[in-house]
């Protein structure tokens, strides 16, 4: 399969996967073999800010060391810079993400391309929105490493 993800580009780079499919049509005549094609265009994606760093296996890691999250644990998610060093606080990239999320949503939060459905995740309950702080209850346990995504489900 091959993802093509539009979520970043630019006009310059449009020319780049019209190539890319261009070399993809060819080789699947040539080799008469199909390809499944991904394409991602729901606009940027939010994550958790933080410091990474892309290790050996190809995957983006944290810098820090990973952070485990157990069923039931509060955590925050946050959009002020003002909580980035505060216990069980993760900083949202989307400053005014706070005001998309409501009591009772779920939130999933997740390593980059992840299933969901693997150890890589956790999925939170909102409880409480409180200024630019969102208090969350995690419903399974993780450990978030890598860039790690949010999904507002």
């Amino acid at each position: 399969a091959v993802r093509f993800d539009f979520t970043w580009c630019t006009l310059e780079v449009q020319g780049f996967f019209d190539r890319t499919y261009e070399n993809l049509l060819q080789a699947c005549n040539e080799t008469k073999k199909m390809c499944a094609i991904m394409v991602d265009l729901t606009g940027r994606e939010l994550y958790l800010k933080g410091k990474h760093a892309v290790g050996e296996d190809g995957w983006p890691r944290r810098v820090e060391s990973p952070v485990t999250v157990e069923s039931g644990q509060i955590i925050y998610l946050s959009c002020d810079k003002a909580d980035q060093d505060k216990k069980d606080t993760f900083l949202v990239n989307y400053d005014d993400f706070y005001e998309m999320a409501k009591v009772g949503d779920t939130i999933h939060l997740g390593r980059y391309l992840s299933t969901g459905a693997e150890a890589s995740a956790v999925y939170v309950d909102v409880l409480e929105i409180t200024g630019k702080k969102i208090k969350c209850k995690c419903k399974n346990p993780a450990v978030l490493d890598g860039l790690v995504t949010v999904f507002h489900c």
